[in-house]
């Protein structure tokens, strides 16, 4: 079963097609790379975790067009940091730097759109910041309530991060403080699935309740129908 999905940035390198690349993430434990420039034939496999793959996300490098990260997150606790290399007809993959969660399976795993850092959502009702470049934890939220944290994603600035838990709730935190701002509930159902939009103005939710809700980012939360 797979559990996520993420396309790279475009990498390119002197004398050399543009490639895209595709990563999943699956409960059997491996990490899928397939390559635009061969259709998306499989590239690569990974076995880092010992566990199911419940997060996965490609990062763009800061000064190098032609490689990215590709940052994984496992219910064995542990998130592995993997650098990936266009090289002529193929890719190369660094091996993985592995940090391990101090406590709390790792359930989903989301980006900063600076590169710098991943967030993930773990089973001890708390956020984890991660430096992308070290592997290091830098910080530790404790997320409202008692429910268990199980998506999260970052709005386009960087500046909020909106999380939903196993309660129904949708809550949305400042990422450099880690201060709740609103705290709402309109599924009847677990959330599966939200992004912001471009502007960051609206949160799109999805539920196994069969309804997508579109919140409203500003003074309230409000919902769209």
């Amino acid at each position: 079963e797979v559990t996520a999905l993420d396309f790279s940035s475009e990498l390119r390198e002197p004398s050399a097609p543009p490639r895209v690349l595709l990563a999943s993430a699956s409960k059997d434990t491996l990490v899928h790379i397939f390559d635009s420039t061969s259709d998306y034939q499989l590239a690569q496999t990974s076995s880092d975790h010992t566990a199911a793959v419940t997060g996965l996300c490609f990062v763009s490098h800061s000064t190098d067009a032609s490689a990215c990260r590709l940052v994984t997150c496992s219910s064995d606790k542990t998130i592995a940091f993997r650098m990936i290399t266009s090289a002529g007809e193929s890719i190369a993959v660094s091996k993985p730097l592995l940090s391990s969660s101090p406590s709390g399976r790792l359930h989903a795993l989301a980006v900063t759109h600076d590169g710098q850092y991943s967030v993930t959502a773990s089973g001890d009702q708390a956020l984890k910041i991660w430096d992308n470049a070290t592997g290091v934890l830098k910080r530790t939220i404790k997320t409202d309530g008692r429910a268990e944290p199980v998506k999260v994603v970052v709005d386009p600035s960087d500046t909020l991060m909106a999380v939903c838990s196993s309660d129904r709730g949708i809550r949305l935190y400042e990422l450099k403080t880690g201060e709740l701002h609103y705290k709402v509930r309109g599924h009847s159902e677990v959330v599966t699935g939200m992004t912001f939009s471009s502007d960051g103005s609206e949160l799109v939710t999805v539920s196994a309740d069969s309804c997508i809700l579109v919140w409203r980012i500003g003074s309230d939360l409000q919902r769209v129908i």
